[in-house]
């Protein structure tokens, strides 16, 4: 908790006096994926990295606000939310960003350099080899996006590094591994049929007592 509350105020926001609720979760790693793909020391590789599951860490003005935001991944105005792998390295901070007010946008080099800064600092990144993709947006105020993604994929899945910056400030930064998309279809339309599946057993236990059938 103590290294969560280094990145809120590291990021030039204030842990002062706000609650705080951890959980920990699994991440968006397919370890079966992995597993299939590019076998099973690469799933224990990936466990052992700590690419599988982080510690989520919601800072709110409440404890009912930290403890019942649902640890969405877009906190509310005024909440924070960190998450720290098992080893200790920071996975990801976000926070909800101004919608309004005078916020001027940096030019696209600086996001770039604070983007940069920030992420070799929390994030242990570093950028070279990556493809970058900078993006301004005309909202929320002052809000440019940058991206950065591996063009090899790490342990079958897709490297994703992103930072939001508004004015100069971070309102996100995050590191993610996801599987391709077409592995993700293919686990949602197994789930689906699972469950539908259920659903056909229970209506028929249903139909035994009601029915007799």
């Amino acid at each position: 908790m103590s290294k969560a509350r280094e990145v809120v105020n590291g990021l030039g926001y204030s842990a002062n006096n706000l609650e705080v609720a951890g959980r920990f979760t699994g991440t968006g790693f397919d370890l079966k994926y992995a597993s299939n793909k590019e076998g099973r020391d690469a799933a224990r590789q990936a466990v052992r990295e700590g690419k599988t599951a982080v510690w989520q860490f919601m800072f709110a003005h409440t404890s009912d606000e930290a403890a019942g935001g649902g640890f969405s991944t877009n906190p509310r105005p005024g909440q924070m939310l960190v998450t720290i792998s098992p080893q200790g390295q920071v996975m990801s901070f976000s926070t909800a960003p101004e919608e309004s007010g005078d916020i001027t946008a940096v030019d696209q080099n600086q996001a770039v350099s604070v983007a940069t800064e920030q992420a070799r600092r929390w994030l242990s990144f570093e950028p070279e080899g990556y493809n970058i993709e900078v993006v301004p947006r005309s909202a929320p105020p002052g809000m440019t996006e940058v991206t950065w993604r591996n063009p090899t994929p790490v342990l079958g899945h897709k490297e994703t590094v992103r930072a939001n910056i508004q004015g100069t400030k971070v309102t996100r930064l995050s590191r993610q591994f996801e599987a391709p998309q077409s592995v993700k279809e293919a686990s949602a339309f197994a789930d689906t049929v699972n469950n539908a599946r259920f659903v056909v057993a229970v209506l028929a236990v249903v139909g035994l007592y009601v029915f007799g059938v």
